[in-house]
């Protein structure tokens, strides 16, 4: 049906840039754990985190962009608000961070 397909590039045209940043970050914040932390069990611990949580979150995002019917719709508007409200919180953490450190530095 072309109506869905319309809707689906839609979608993933809303979705992806910003899904792929959050992904993107979390990976990062657990890689930078990994490189800092001293120990090796929480080196391992990380790694495993720092590929696996961002392969969940990405599994959800097209679980709801390729799922049919009005639970489509539902989940698929509950996952995009939370991926907004989640890029934003790390926005405002590491302007939050950028600032402390700036501080620090003078």
């Amino acid at each position: 049906n072309s109506g869905n397909a319309l809707v689906l590039m839609l979608n993933r045209t809303m979705s992806t840039t910003p899904a792929h940043t959050a992904f993107g970050i979390v990976m990062g914040y657990f890689l930078g754990k990994f490189v800092l932390s001293k120990i090796v069990w929480k080196k391992v611990i990380y790694i495993i985190l720092a590929l696996i949580i961002p392969m969940i979150i990405h599994a959800l995002a097209n679980f709801a962009l390729y799922r049919g019917g009005l639970f489509n719709q539902v989940f698929t508007q509950a996952y995009l608000n939370c991926l907004f409200l989640f890029v934003i919180c790390l926005c405002y953490i590491i302007i939050r961070k950028i600032g402390s450190d700036k501080d620090e530095r003078v």
